[in-house]
């Protein structure tokens, strides 16, 4: 899990960097707490009932928003 947050932390500055390169502003930017998911794989028996699910990880996610008035600008990068 640590090893997650720092790349989380990692990809975060990442994405600060970019935006900010297109003119956004620190303070429009918005990030989500990051979101862990476990992941399964699912086994099915011959009649399609689930036979088993099998940890296979974690999926680590974080969204951005930007908040911003200036629309033109950002309709620009999306």
């Amino acid at each position: 899990m640590k090893k997650a947050n720092v790349a989380l932390d990692e990809d975060r500055e990442k994405r600060k960097n970019y935006l900010s390169g297109k003119r956004v502003i620190a303070y429009e930017m918005i990030f989500s707490a990051g979101n862990f998911n476990k992941d399964f794989e699912t086994t099915y028996n011959k009649n399609g009932t689930t036979r088993q699910q099998i940890f296979t990880g974690f999926t680590l996610t974080q969204s951005v928003s930007i908040q911003s008035k200036e629309v033109n600008k950002i309709e620009e990068l999306s």
